[in-house]
């Protein structure tokens, strides 16, 4: 039983890395156009900060999960 858990877990564990880079990525863009001078940027940015503490805060519950 032990090997089928782990074996279903780890990919599922990837795709969270996967999620979780996405999110920095995104988050980091908008704060990069915002700080180059981008208006539309700016104005995503407090949208762009809630988005991305909602995102990695569901994404560090799913790694406790797993951990668990």
């Amino acid at each position: 039983m032990p090997d089928i858990l782990t074996s279903t877990l780890q990919p599922m564990t990837s795709v969270l890395f996967g999620n979780l880079v996405e999110d920095f990525v995104m988050f980091t863009t908008v704060v990069l156009g915002a700080e180059q001078g981008d208006e539309a940027a700016k104005r995503q940015l407090p949208t762009a900060a809630a988005n991305f503490r909602r995102a990695a805060a569901l994404d560090a519950t799913y790694f406790v999960y797993l951990g668990l």
